[in-house]
């Protein structure tokens, strides 16, 4: 290095010291360096981001005097969307620069998980560790305890992480950051889970604070009824401010991944652009948003939080076959069942689905059914279908229903391949491949009376109050379906020859 980009080096090192872009562009200069297997850049989102920290930093650290009107909360809640660094920023850089300039504070990390909270200390802790980071800060040194989820400064500091829930017992905290919650929707638009979130923060969280302890709660915005529509809703706040009225209350910070009204977004772009276009421009984003339905998308990348509710499908986005004949040639299908025991007019339907998915992941229907009859007589009826068939057949067998997958194992013993399976998430969860392939114009059924039936409960999917039956049976067969294309895409290790659709026979 010469003496000129020395003194250069030697500035920007000085300079980190109390600037924290200058901070993350040292530790990670822009283009050049990786994080997670992804470059660093540093747009126009991540420095929106910096500037709070900065400024709160001046306020509590440098001891900064502004203005009133331009004096920042200390108490901050932010939403931005996936994988658009803000987790990077508040939870990782954030924090190893608090500790370098303040290696006696207590900082609380919490996540809606344990190994997320623990893997941003543990990124804090290699960051501190580094040879860059030393040169800023060398009075700040780790020493004594070193866990994952707890370690220690020579100084008396420490940061600890805690899954949601669990509490910052002890000391109290210097600096909080709450850092998704909710793992998904399912938990999100759970009133029990979302009054349980809100308990823990108010009672073991705002309560271990110091006096000018600043708070960062981000998240992914599923409900508006979340714990930043909490904390920024006009009752919480007119409910502190009775009890004081120059009482900390939180500002709400939110970056839709496109820009949707110029005249209010933070950072000030023009109608459509990109939050952050070096790496997930606009292009990335349209094919993104057309993967996805239109409230995941608005609640994920908009910050917008949408329901599902009910009647998340479009269903003037399924299109129709006219005849068996007109389906594509090569078809794989099997036939997945959603079963009930009662026959009672309130009880779930037993629920049939015959599908198939061709190499451009188009999902075709050929046939449904569904009735309330009980088992012991369905059973000879889904028995004699799969004699007629000899397809595939996946039964989804939970609660008292392995019993009647052993008694059909045994039945279809050497007549066709049955298999049982079980949901590893909600329902949404299980009929979000399908449901992404209908917003794409990729879902195809062959017309027959069951059609009217099948889309009376997709419209109101997945309201838990109505019948959701043959939607249920359309996720096991599209899972068995899919697991089994994977497969042999894999075992022979080349694409299978496209299927020959009759473009003709399709209609709207």
């Amino acid at each position: 290095m010469d003496r000129e980009a020395k003194t250069f080096y030697d500035l920007q090192v000085k300079g980190a010291k109390t600037n924290f872009l200058t901070f993350c562009k040292l530790m990670f200069p822009p283009e050049i360096s990786t994080y997670g297997n992804n470059p660093v850049y540093w747009s126009k989102c991540h420095l929106a981001i910096i500037e709070i920290i900065q400024r709160i930093a001046d306020r509590v650290i440098f001891d900064k005097k502004v203005d009133e009107e331009d004096l920042v909360s200390l108490r901050q809640c932010v939403s931005l969307s996936p994988q658009h660094g803000k987790s990077f920023i508040i939870s990782i850089l954030a924090p190893a620069w608090i500790m370098g300039l303040k290696p006696t504070y207590r900082i609380g990390i919490a996540s809606f998980s344990y190994e997320l909270a623990t893997g941003f200390n543990m990124a804090i802790k290699k960051l501190m560790n580094s040879g860059i980071y030393r040169e800023i800060f060398p009075e700040t040194k780790l020493e004594g305890i070193n866990r994952e989820w707890y370690f220690t400064t020579s100084k008396g500091g420490w940061i600890k992480s805690r899954s949601v829930s669990q509490p910052f017992t002890g000391q109290g905290l210097d600096w909080l950051l709450v850092d998704d919650v909710f793992s998904g929707r399912e938990k999100a638009e759970s009133e029990h889970e979302r009054k349980k979130v809100i308990r823990w923060f108010l009672a073991d969280c705002l309560s271990r604070l110091s006096p000018k302890a600043p708070v960062f709660v981000t998240s992914t915005r599923w409900v508006e009824q979340d714990l930043i529509g909490y904390l920024t809703s006009e009752d919480y706040i007119d409910e502190m401010k009775a009890g004081d009225p120059d009482v900390e209350v939180f500002e709400y910070t939110n970056i839709p991944a496109t820009c949707v009204n110029p005249d209010t977004d933070p950072l000030g772009r023009k109608h459509g652009e990109a939050a952050f276009p070096e790496w997930k421009n606009e292009i990335w984003l349209r094919r993104i948003k057309a993967t996805m339905p239109d409230h995941e998308w608005e609640s994920q990348f908009q910050g917008n939080p949408q329901r599902t509710g009910g009647g998340v499908a479009d269903l003037s986005k399924i299109k129709y076959i006219e005849k068996l004949d007109d389906l594509p040639e090569r078809l794989e299908w099997v036939r997945g069942y959603d079963l009930a025991a009662s026959e009672s007019e309130l009880a779930d339907y037993t629920a049939s689905c015959k599908l198939a998915i061709d190499d451009d992941d188009n999902i075709y229907i050929a046939d449904m059914w569904r009735n309330q009859l009980a088992w012991t007589k369905n059973q000879p009826i889904i028995v004699e279908l799969a004699k007629q068939e000899k397809i595939r057949v996946r039964v989804e067998a939970v609660a008292g229903f392995l019993l009647a997958y052993q008694i059909l194992k045994t039945e279809l013993t050497g007549v066709c391949h049955l298999e049982k399976s079980t949901p590893k998430q909600s329902k949404y969860g299980e009929a979000l491949p399908w449901l992404n392939a209908l917003e794409l114009g990729k879902l195809y059924l062959v017309r027959g009376d069951w059609n009217k039936m099948f889309k009376a409960e997709l419209a109101t999917f997945p309201d838990p109050t109505a019948h959701d039956d043959l939607c249920d049976a359309t996720s096991v067969a599209r899972n068995c379906a899919a697991y089994y294309r994977r497969r042999e895409k894999k075992r022979n290790n080349v694409e299978r020859p496209k299927s020959r659709m009759r473009t003709h026979a399709i209609r709207r």
